[in-house]
């Protein structure tokens, strides 16, 4: 178990709750008995559903090898619904990956799209950067939209620890407003977990030292070190 919030027979109802919704979707669209306005919104609701399933398995102590294989098999899914509708799930996917260690084919694929369909979004261009040099409007995204985390990346090799401890501390206020907000209350049936995906892809990318902050509840230590990013190494 990584969560310390619920046990694991919470997240595998959970899991199992996903995996009839998904059956159930997919059944209907095979059977031709689905209405025309929930096929045109199915890709997106079936990513939402597995994506959760991601979150959970890291959640409950799924091994990261395990974890890696389900992203794998989502990311044709992914590549679908990647649009410059931007939301919480597609920046944490794009992280996801990062700190996964995907091939650097699929995040070179995923950059590409980006430009074609004129994704706008700075901190999925950093994830997807090679060599973290950000177009003019994808520098004035990062700023305008990811305050806190341009913070992190803009400031000295010194106070990027700090800046992203206070980050860590300050998360969940500023997840206000996002889906998964207050999910452990409600019974907390619908709750996956609360990790920081988008900061530990930061701290990876910029290969900040996170010994003072390795045992934030938020931060998802393990997978930031699953693999080392920039070299390709572990890459399947």
């Amino acid at each position: 178990m990584r969560d310390s919030l619920f046990d694991k027979t919470h997240f595998d109802s959970l899991y199992n709750h996903y995996n009839e919704k998904i059956s159930n979707l997919e059944d209907s669209i095979c059977q031709d008995t689905v209405k025309d306005k929930v096929r045109k919104i199915a890709p997106i609701r079936l990513f939402n559903w597995k994506f959760q399933q991601l979150k959970i398995m890291y959640s409950r102590g799924d091994s990261l090898d395990d974890i890696k294989q389900a992203y794998l098999k989502l990311f044709d899914d992914f590549i679908d619904i990647f649009t410059p509708d931007i939301n919480i799930d597609i920046q944490h996917f794009v992280a996801l990956g990062v700190l996964l260690n995907i091939p650097k084919e699929k995040l070179t694929l995923l950059n590409k799209i980006k430009d074609n369909r004129n994704i706008i979004d700075g901190f999925i261009a950093l994830c997807l950067s090679e060599y973290q040099i950000l177009s003019k409007v994808d520098l004035e995204d990062f700023l305008e939209n990811y305050d806190s985390l341009f913070n992190i990346y803009n400031s000295s090799t010194l106070d990027k620890k700090e800046k992203t401890m206070d980050y860590l501390q300050n998360w969940y206020n500023k997840m206000r407003g996002t889906y998964f907000w207050g999910s452990h209350k409600d019974t907390g049936f619908l709750y996956t977990g609360y990790w920081s995906f988008e900061v530990a892809a930061l701290v990876k990318i910029l290969k900040i030292p996170d010994d003072s902050f390795k045992d934030h509840k938020y931060y998802p230590y393990d997978l930031v070190h699953f693999a080392t990013f920039l070299d390709g190494s572990n890459a399947n």
